[in-house]
């Protein structure tokens, strides 16, 4: 599927094109890394939610490791939807593996499911 249709560009970052606060501010963490959130304007003007990978990226699985971060981008790179954060751009040259997010400033889906900012019914709240 998808034959004919354009790529989305996804734009190629260098550690260097971010600037951040001090301390960094963690956002949230997974198990292949953690979120960061740039200083303001601290990516081509925006700012913007990092996504820094932090696992290990050496050994006999580091090829399958980048493969699904390469398609993960490529995925990413064609979402356009308004109740989704867009890609920006990623750096997926070692030692260096990351992803530039938009940022949602009212945080995340969860975050307003907990903190019982939604007036969702319970229902609703688990069928998401």
């Amino acid at each position: 599927g998808g034959a004919g249709r354009p790529r989305a560009a996804v734009t190629e970052v260098r550690p260097e094109d971010i600037t951040w606060d001090e301390p960094r501010k963690k956002l949230g963490a997974g198990g292949f890394g953690s979120v960061y959130r740039s200083a303001k304007g601290g990516f081509r003007g925006q700012t913007v939610a990092v996504k820094e990978m932090t696992a290990p990226m050496t050994g006999p699985d580091s090829e399958e490791i980048l493969r699904s971060l390469r398609v993960e981008v490529a995925i990413l790179a064609g979402l356009r939807h308004p109740n989704l954060v867009m890609l920006l751009g990623a750096c997926l040259h070692p030692p260096k593996y990351f992803f530039v997010m938009e940022f949602a400033a009212g945080g995340s889906l969860a975050d307003a499911i907990y903190d019982g900012r939604t007036s969702w019914s319970v229902d609703d709240k688990l069928s998401i």
